[in-house]
């Protein structure tokens, strides 16, 4: 071989390349660069490999070195713009991006990769322009389509967003990733039916496509009317799917003293603005540091004041965003934990599977909806109400209760409960202030019911944004006119709030009205801390039981009904009594105050007199086993 073969040789490497034949085409690359080390094709296709066998960082020495013999190759700097990002380097990216299309400004695929990374920035006004040049460029682009709505939904705009993922499907009716964002926006919507079938379509082509199964769990506790075995045996089955260790992991070195501190480890993607945060700031506030060390393993995508918060709150924080489970599971090992607690693990980012790895002695599921299907999901934190022993609904998980499960710290600051809003106007007003997806047509027709058995009264609905959505707007409408219910009985607003407005909001409500199965939990709390009762109908489901858990802690066990009867007679009752609406309206902050919710030492006590217990319980077994 001499210098002379290299084009004969490149030419057979990719060749080879092109046919899958990947070693044989790195071999031949790795002979070239031997003969000629500034052969740029050669520097920017072997960097191509490793990029494909996620070796970044070796990729983009290669892409550097051709490009600093080509420096205006367009396809070169693309490759280096995608390997710097995949290293999360994302300023560098997007100064590569943004120089890529000054040399080739029609690129479809630099528009969009420039609009993915000032989306990850909270850019999204230019994030969308770009997103559209690329598909100016070209229009039949089924990644563009899926990009765009997937930031449109971002914004909250998702009649645009749900048009654009039709049109991606419609193009590409195998594309993985435009069938899971139609799902999921058909749920964000309210349309939950059609999302299962969504889902089931995506999962019968992609068997072992993870995010759809996991969306699809996700999906069932929206669902009305839903088996709990079939429930059960769809989390088994994912569960199932999972990948575990390629090796068995090494015995747990974790001292085996029954009263040491223990070392608490809690994984989430949500430690900012969210609901979980805001059951778990009050937790990490009252936690003994004397007996609990608290490790925090964070995959926030985009930090915020609550972050902050939560790492100031933490003696050993972990930045896990973009590893693996087994990468975790592995940074948990090294860090001693003793009990793993996976929040929110159906939702978000958060990391459901990362017991499959067995990370830590003991892993507990919290603030979820149902159970993980993990038979490596050692228990799964309740209250008798969330999940009585008499349930028919199935876990994998052991089942620890708390006496009260919700906890929340006063909204100090905000203002005082005005009078019920139907003693000036006239009527009663019901709210329902619940995320579309909650709001099923079975809640819908049980509303325009209440709706039709109080005369004159209004139906208020406002969640951030969404009901800017005509779609959205009109499925509620169109199941009270075959109800019989004027349109203009029902109010939609659309904004977003700081908290003081957002409660100003609700408290122009009488009645606030529970969704179901999928009842609310922070939604309840803000109701009752502006003053506004809620009715709530419980199911079989832990899911379907939280408002029924915190009206129970307040006292307000007559406001949880036991049938669709019940639920519209209950409704029925307040609104013909402004006297007691009055007197809720005055009391019922006062009673949140005084109760477990808002006592967080003490709830913090019982959740660590929780986790001893278990510590104390593996202990014993594994001393058994010496």
């Amino acid at each position: 071989m001499s210098k002379e073969t290299v084009p004969e040789m490149l030419k057979a490497a990719i060749a080879h390349h092109k046919a899958g034949r990947i070693e044989d085409a790195a071999r031949l690359y790795a002979q070239i660069l031997q003969l000629d080390p500034n052969q740029p094709s050669a520097l920017h296709m072997f960097g191509q490999i490793y990029l494909q066998y996620s070796k970044p960082e070796i990729a983009e020495t290669l892409f550097t070195r051709a490009l600093a013999v080509q420096p205006d190759n367009a396809d070169i700097l693309d490759s280096l713009a995608l390997a710097v990002n995949k290293q999360r380097r994302r300023t560098e990216a997007e100064a590569h991006y943004r120089r890529l299309l000054t040399l080739d400004p029609t690129r479809p695929s630099a528009w969009m990769n420039l609009g993915l990374l000032l989306t990850h920035g909270d850019n999204f006004e230019e994030a969308e322009s770009c997103l559209r040049k690329a598909l100016e460029h070209r229009p039949a682009y089924p990644r563009g389509l899926n990009n765009l709505a997937a930031l449109l939904c971002k914004k909250d705009r998702y009649d645009e967003a749900m048009e654009l993922l039709h049109k991606a499907v419609d193009l590409d009716p195998d594309f993985p990733d435009a069938l899971q964002n139609l799902a999921t926006v058909q749920k964000q919507m309210g349309f939950v039916e059609a999302a299962k079938e969504t889902y089931l379509t995506a999962m019968a082509k992609y068997p072992t496509a993870s995010h759809a199964r996991r969306g699809y769990l996700s999906l069932l506790c929206y669902l009305p009317n839903q088996d709990p075995e079939e429930v059960f045996t769809a989390h088994r089955a994912y569960a199932s799917s999972l990948p575990g260790p390629k090796t068995p992991p090494p015995p747990f070195a974790n001292g085996l003293e029954e009263t040491r501190r223990l070392r608490i480890g809690y994984v989430s993607s949500d430690f900012r603005d969210h609901p979980v945060a805001r059951n778990m700031l009050p937790v990490y506030t009252a936690h003994d540091r004397e007996r609990f060390e608290i490790f925090s393993y964070a995959d926030v995508h985009t930090t915020d004041r609550l972050t902050e918060t939560f790492r100031g709150h933490s003696d050993h924080w972990r930045d896990i965003l973009g590893l693996g489970d087994e990468a975790i599971a592995s940074m948990v090992r090294t860090d001693g934990i003793d009990l793993l607690v996976i929040l929110g693990g159906h939702f978000d980012n958060n990391r459901l599977a990362l017991p499959k790895f067995k990370p830590a002695p003991l892993c507990l599921s919290f603030h979820d909806v149902a159970t993980s299907g993990l038979e490596e999901m050692d228990y799964l934190i309740a209250d008798p109400t969330l999940a009585p022993k008499s349930s028919p609904e199935r876990f994998t998980e052991r089942i620890l209760r708390l006496p009260r499960y919700y906890l929340h710290l006063p909204l100090d600051g905000t203002a005082p409960p005005n009078p019920p809003p139907c003693l000036s106007a006239g009527y009663v007003t019901f709210g329902a202030f619940h995320n579309p997806s909650k709001i099923n047509r079975d809640a819908l027709h049980l509303w325009a019911e209440i709706l039709g058995a109080v005369p004159g009264s209004r139906l208020l609905m406002k969640y951030r944004d969404f009901y800017r959505s005509t779609i959205i707007r009109e499925n509620v409408l169109s199941i009270c006119r075959a109800a019989g219910v004027a349109e203009d009985r029902v109010i939609f607003q659309a904004s977003h709030d700081p908290i003081g407005e957002h409660l100003k909001i609700l408290a122009q409500a009488d009645i606030s009205l529970d969704a179901f199965p999928f009842s609310g939990s922070t939604t309840t709390f803000d109701n009752l801390w502006a003053g506004v009762p809620v009715v709530t109908l419980p199911g079989s489901t832990m899911v379907s039981r939280w408002t029924a858990s915190t009206l129970k802690a307040v006292g307000l066990n007559d406001l949880i009904a036991t049938s669709e009867s019940d639920y519209i007679c209950i409704a029925k009752a307040l609104a013909e009594n402004p006297k007691r609406l009055s007197e809720m309206r005055a009391d019922l902050r006062n009673r949140l105050l005084a109760s477990s919710i808002c006592n967080p030492t003490g709830r913090t006590r019982q959740l660590e007199r929780l986790y001893r217990a278990v510590w104390r319980k593996w202990v014993r077994e594994q001393r058994l086993q010496m």
